[in-house]
Order: C-alpha cells, then sequence, then structure tokens
C-alpha cells in the first residue's frame, strides 16, 4: 500500500507495472480496489497502471472540506505532480469519468485520451436511489449477481457518506451536457444499457458524437464492465491505448454479439 501526503492529507493508490502510464478513477460506488483485475491485464503490456483513492473513499483521507469536485479535481493534478507525471491516460468510471473529463478541461495538456465507463451525461440519467442510500445498499444494488463483488463490497464500509452525497448533488446540479460536448480529448464512452445506478444514453447521443469520440452500448452490461467481463473490458482499453494519434476511436468495437455498436 502506497500514500502520497498532499496538503498534510494521505491519499492512498497503487501501482502495478511499467510503462506509458493509465491512471484509474473510480465510481461513488468504491475504491481503487475494483481495478485491480484490469489493472494487471493492463500491466502485464508494458503499461503502468495507476488508481488512487479519491478524498473520503477508500484508505485516502476523510475531510469535509475536501469532497468537492473542484477539490477531487485539484486531487488528481496534485497527485501526478507528486509522481512526477506530465501526461496520463485517464480511465474514469461514474463520478471518476465525471472527474476526468473536468480534469482534462482545466489540464488540457497532462492528458492523453479518456476512456469514460458509465459516464453521466445529463443529470437526469443519475438514479434517485443514488441520493438516498448507502454505499453497502448501492453496491448491493448495483451489481451483478456474477461479478467479483468482494472487490468492491470488502472497502465499501471505508466510504464517507458525505464525500459520496456532496459530490453527487454537485454533479447533478451541473451542466453535463455542455462538459462532455466540449471535450477536446480523444474519448471512448462505454455504458451497460441494463445499469441500474446510471442511465445509459441513447444511441442518437452517440451518432451526435464529433469524430474524436465513439460511444459502445453493451447489451445486458451493468455498472461494472471491468468485473462483468474483465477480458473484454481489458482488450477493448488495450486497443484503445494504442490507436496512433491521427486514428479515430470510431474502428473500435468488442466483437461479440452482446454489445451493440452505434454508427
Amino acid at each position: 500500500m502506497s500514500g502520497a501526503v498532499l496538503d498534510n492529507e494521505v491519499c492512498h493508490y497503487e501501482i502495478m507495472g511499467h510503462g506509458r502510464p493509465v491512471l484509474f478513477i473510480h465510481d461513488w460506488i468504491g475504491s481503487w480496489r475494483y481495478w485491480m483485475p484490469t489493472m494487471q491485464s493492463v500491466a502485464s503490456l508494458n503499461y503502468k497502471a495507476i488508481a488512487l483513492d479519491l478524498w473520503g473513499f477508500g484508505d485516502s483521507a476523510r475531510n469535509k472540506r475536501t469532497y468537492t469536485l473542484q477539490d477531487q479535481t485539484k486531487l488528481i493534478l496534485k497527485f501526478l505532480n507528486h509522481l512526477n507525471l506530465e501526461k496520463v491516460v485517464i480511465v474514469g468510471h461514474g463520478f471518476g469519468a465525471v472527474l476526468a473529463l473536468n480534469f482534462a478541461k482545466q489540464n488540457f495538456h497532462r492528458v492523453d485520451r479518456l476512456f469514460l465507463v458509465s459516464c453521466p451525461m445529463s443529470d437526469s440519467c443519475l438514479h434517485e436511489k443514488l441520493f438516498i442510500d448507502t454505499p453497502f445498499e448501492l453496491a448491493t444494488w448495483s451489481m451483478e449477481k456474477d461479478v467479483d463483488a468482494h472487490l468492491v463490497m470488502e472497502e465499501i464500509h471505508k466510504t464517507d457518506l458525505q464525500a459520496m452525497r456532496v459530490s453527487l448533488q454537485e454533479v447533478k446540479d451541473m451542466d453535463l451536457q455542455n462538459l462532455w460536448k466540449a471535450g477536446q480529448h480523444r474519448s471512448l464512452f462505454l455504458h451497460g444499457i441494463a445499469d441500474l445506478a446510471i442511465t445509459s444514453p441513447s444511441e442518437r447521443r452517440f451518432l451526435i458524437l464529433p469524430d474524436h469520440m465513439h460511444g459502445i452500448l453493451i447489451e445486458g452490461g451493468g455498472h461494472y464492465p471491468m468485473l462483468e467481463d474483465t477480458s473484454k473490458f481489458s482488450r477493448l482499453l488495450v486497443e484503445f491505448l494504442m490507436l496512433e494519434p491521427d486514428v479515430s476511436p470510431r474502428t473500435l468495437s468488442i466483437k461479440d454479439k452482446w454489445i451493440r455498436r452505434v454508427r
């Protein structure tokens, strides 16, 4: 277990592998740990997989003064500076996807590309249970029965409810459509059609994405595609990481019957 002291508070993180840096940012429901299978896959292919716990989650510090979206965005910048990383690929899930977009908007040259999983694309896509239930109840409700649930459940008790609620309300109140529409980095959006926590966007919304963005809908997929089928998820991520600078992410798809590629 590794920790960085940032603004006199401890931020927990884990690193696997060596090579081009890929930063994983978790959702409201969970911590760095559920990224572990994907990190192991990526790290075996000459990438440095890095995951941190946001303020109020996992083993990072709990301080109610650091729970806003802007504070969590600043955490990412300070964390990258601490590790002397000039530019990274960011893989964000749920809240982590919003943070990835916000960070990329404010720190354009620090981001290579964005892989955005279950990214809220409008305020109406956030299920009302997110604002009411406990982290444990949400984890139990949002996971498919056959996923590696322990990777989420074993640390869910560490979540500060206030950290989750403050950031949820802030995300609900912000202009999410403007945030992703203004994105200038190559981005791949991945959504499970059966996601209970964050309603997947329509095919029409993906069709209007600019050429440097692409969207894939997973038939039957839930809120944790990285755990529902780690091998398929990891292959898609690696294909995205390997895209040449002049190649659009629209060339990517999961080559299986259980996905719907939006053309």
